[in-house]
């Protein structure tokens, strides 16, 4: 029986993460997608310090509104925290393509040569990550790989 609940359980906490953080937008404006902001989350985050090499194999206007928007908030959480925990200046490489019947989006930046730094707070991490791409039917593999912390999400375009 308790086997049973679990899966509800974890189904119920994404969601009302993914409401929580819907609460917290400022105003009525639509929630950014990469159709709407990308290009500007890009410019501001280069602003910010960040090093971003990005390939976008795929015409965002074309995705589905929500894959849009979550994968928005995904790429967000990606380079927030390749600027938090990632190398001095490391560059991050971003890529979001089609992959068979769905959006993949990878981000892949140098692991630092420290300890990675304590959290203080701010957005959901990578368990924000996997449930908003459990929430839509994909997954979600973070870690490091040879040389570089890997975060590979795969979305349903469905």
């Amino acid at each position: 029986m308790r086997r049973g609940g679990r899966r509800p359980a974890r189904a119920l906490g994404a969601v009302l993460g993914v409401l929580r953080e819907a609460g917290d937008a400022r105003g009525t404006a639509p929630a950014p997608t990469l159709a709407t902001d990308l290009d500007g989350l890009l410019r501001r985050t280069r602003a910010g310090g960040l090093r971003v090499r990005a390939t976008v194999g795929v015409d965002p206007a074309e995705l589905p509104p929500l894959v849009s928007r979550e994968a928005y908030r995904i790429v967000q959480e990606a380079l927030s925290n390749a600027l938090r925990h990632g190398g001095d200046g490391a560059p991050v490489t971003l890529r979001v393509a089609l992959a068979g019947p769905g959006l993949t989006v990878t981000a892949e930046n140098p692991l630092p040569g420290r300890s990675p730094a304590a959290r203080t707070g701010g957005g959901h991490g990578l368990r924000g990550i996997t449930d908003r791409a459990r929430l839509l039917g994909g997954t979600a593999e973070a870690g490091p790989a040879g040389d570089v912390w890997r975060l590979t999400v795969r979305l349903p375009l469905t």
